[in-house]
């Protein structure tokens, strides 16, 4: 999976889930 492609894809879950918090954001970068 391309770099963009899984940005994209957290962004998509950030939509569905807006309870990630900051860190896990980070985290999963």
């Amino acid at each position: 999976m391309n770099t963009q492609e899984k940005w994209h894809e957290m962004h998509s879950q950030k939509r569905h889930q807006p309870r990630y918090p900051s860190s896990d954001l980070v985290s999963f970068v």
